[in-house]
């Protein structure tokens, strides 16, 4: 977890913890940017994190009799003071500076105990004040901390993703899978908890480091030239639609009956989802739990195939293993599904003509050339052929082309293609291959 910032950045400070604080002395704030707002190199900055409370206090600045302004010093502490040694401030430093924090043991009142900071931490225990250190230590006493408040929307906007919005203390929330924004802002579909953010699978393929592992992920493929692990193309499922394992799936939140959702599902080439794997299950009740404005009970393509018999859409049958019936179901009036996350998930069935608030809808991967594995997949496909790879040992890529070459799109949004050679150079020893693969 990213905890509270303290809103002002540095390097080459110093930074001991005492008594259940964390103390930082000093450093470079300069950064030649307008970030810096005129900060200066050697700073004498003296700032207090609050290990207990997540919370950051400035302290005062040293009152001595001359300036102490440093960055690339060190510091330890010592029985219970901060000593700080050398440094430069356009010369170097020799000097040794000592700050004492307040001793605990001196307060002789619970309220004044417990609110003893910035800079200390100090905790009551039955009639005397004691250091966090040694109550810590006991496991006996919570730290008495003020109420936190959310960020404002301006001071989360700037996180761009999901993990970064929420792994952090800084109050803020992932709204609508698209944007960063205050906790106590409204929002329809939220995520405050960053390990029930969707992983994206440019995230996961960047971090696989070798061809048996990359291939080994369904979303992953590997770039023999480049040498690296890159996410199939977000356009298999298209805008809209997420792609979990070998299918898109997509969730609608409006209310309607079975037969007009399975409309709404076919007017966007697909069908209501027969969500046989624990992988679709696991991201359907993720991804419902994430409406906090409007509870989300989606029909799922599970229908009553005769009196004792159910079966999915697509004609598997359902196994009561990968997603269950609630207690008391399937009820005797009900002969299509829909899945309720209370305390437990599971399936309740209702009759067909009923409305269900919300809706999953399920369509296969559009298999583009990229997405095949071998040369005898590729060549399979009409307008994908295959670039062999000098090695000569089967490994190459399959890239959209015809008899002549591969070929790519004319822009970033055309379907018209033309011819480009560079994508399977001939003369770094490159094959094209188009009607059969290489050495058939």
């Amino acid at each position: 977890t990213i905890l509270k910032e303290s809103g002002f950045a540095r390097y080459l400070h110093s930074a001991v913890l005492i008594n259940g604080a964390m103390l930082i002395f000093g450093g470079n704030t300069h950064n030649d940017t307008s970030l810096s707002n005129g900060a200066k190199c050697f700073s004498a900055d003296f700032l207090a994190y609050d290990i207990a409370c997540d919370e950051w206090k400035i302290l005062p600045k040293p009152n001595l009799h001359r300036d102490v302004n440093r960055f690339g010093h060190t510091a330890v502490v010592s029985n219970g003071s901060m000593y700080i040694f050398g440094g430069f401030s356009s010369v170097l430093l020799n000097d040794i500076l000592v700050y004492k924090p307040p001793n605990c043991e001196a307060f002789r009142d619970e309220e004044l105990c417990k609110n003893a900071r910035p800079g200390i931490r100090c905790l009551w225990n039955k009639k005397h004040c004691e250091s966090w250190e040694s109550g810590n230590a006991n496991n006996i006493l919570r730290a008495k901390c003020p109420k936190k408040t959310a960020a404002a929307d301006d001071r989360c906007y700037r996180y761009a993703d999901c993990a970064s919005c929420t792994a952090n203390t800084n109050g803020c929330q992932w709204c609508d899978d698209k944007k960063c924004i205050s906790a106590n802002s409204n929002c329809s579909m939220s995520v405050k908890n960053y390990t029930k953010c969707h992983v994206r699978n440019e995230q996961i393929c960047n971090k696989l480091t070798s061809c048996k592992s990359c291939s080994l992920h369904l979303n992953c493929q590997w770039d023999q030239r480049q040498q690296e692990c890159q996410a199939l193309p977000a356009h298999l499922c298209g805008e809209g639609w997420s792609h979990i394992g070998d299918a898109c799936l997509r969730i609608n939140s409006s209310r309607e009956s079975y037969d007009n959702a399975k409309l709404y599902c076919y007017n966007l080439s697909g069908n209501l989802a027969s969500l046989t794997t624990s992988k679709e299950v696991e991201f359907v009740l993720d991804e419902i739990q994430k409406y906090t404005l409007q509870k989300i009970s989606p029909w799922v393509g599970l229908r009553k195939i005769n009196i004792s018999y159910w079966g999915w859409d697509d004609m598997s049958p359902f196994t009561n293993t990968t997603l269950q019936w609630l207690p008391g179901e399937p009820n005797d009036s009900g002969f299509c599904a829909y899945l309720e996350r209370a305390e437990v998930a599971g399936l309740k069935a209702n009759p067909c003509t009923a409305m269900a608030d919300g809706l999953v809808c399920e369509k296969p991967v559009a298999q583009n050339c990229s997405g095949l594995r071998t040369c005898g997949q590729c060549l399979e496909q009409p307008g994908c052929g295959w670039c062999n790879d000098p090695s000569n040992t089967g490994k190459g890529q399959c890239l959209e082309g015809s008899s002549r070459g591969p070929m790519k799109p004319v822009g970033m949004h055309s379907t018209e293609m033309v011819l480009d050679a560079t994508l399977c150079p001939k003369e770094k020893s490159y094959e094209w291959s188009f009607i059969q693969c290489p050495g058939v």
